[in-house]
């Protein structure tokens, strides 16, 4: 599901819809940290 808000926020980013990309960008980021562990390199 990280991979897939990752993607479509790649996909917004490249339409120039950043405020879109945002925070699809934060919400995968957010399930990288919790499925890797905060220490994982990001």
């Amino acid at each position: 599901m990280a991979t897939s808000f990752n993607n479509l926020a790649e996909l917004y980013r490249s339409q120039g819809r950043y405020a879109e990309a945002e925070p699809l960008y934060k919400k995968a980021l957010e399930m990288f940290k919790q499925l890797l562990g905060s220490s994982a390199h990001l």
